[in-house]
Formats: C-alpha cells, structure tokens, sequence
C-alpha cells in the first residue's frame, strides 16, 4: 500500500515535470515565432512607406508635365472630349 503511494506520488511528480518542460517549450517558440512575425511586420511598414514615396514621386504631376513636353504631347482641347453616352444619344 505504502509503496503504490509513493510510487503514483513519484509518477505524478515525473508526469508534471515532462507537461511542464513540454510547456515551457511551446511556450518558447510562440515567443520566438511572435518576434518574427513582429519583424516582419515592420519591415513590410517600411516597404509600405518607400512603395508610397515611390508612386507619389512617378505620379507627381510636375514629372508628367515635363515627361509630356519630351515626348512631344500637347494637352486635350474641349471639343476632343465627349460624354460617355454620346454614341446613344445621336441614335435617339
């Protein structure tokens, strides 16, 4: 009787150890797979930002012009443009 005391006292003491020890390592790599995801995440911010300098410098309308004026274009008058239902409307 004593000695199946002692030893399920004994196998419960090894049984918590071992969750325990199995614990403190999962525990571990959700930390470490936290700090990269973290890392990631500033480096996809860093590429967010140089992305959005990047489209306002190719979109900035001061380039355009002068990308324009290389090429030889010449802005639109008004009488080029027509509204978007004008095929419909002389059919009528």
């Amino acid at each position: 009787m004593k000695f199946s005391v002692v030893f399920s006292i004994f196998t419960f003491c090894v049984f918590s150890v071992v969750t325990m020890l199995h614990l403190k390592t999962d525990v571990a790599q959700l930390f470490d797979r936290r700090d990269q995801l973290l890392s990631e995440q500033v480096e996809l911010r860093e590429t967010i930002k140089v992305q959005r300098a990047e489209l306002a410098y190719l979109t900035s309308p001061v380039r355009l012009e002068r990308l324009a004026d290389k090429a030889g274009m010449v802005a639109i008058e008004s009488r080029q443009v027509y509204p978007a239902n004008f095929m419909y409307e002389a059919g009528e």
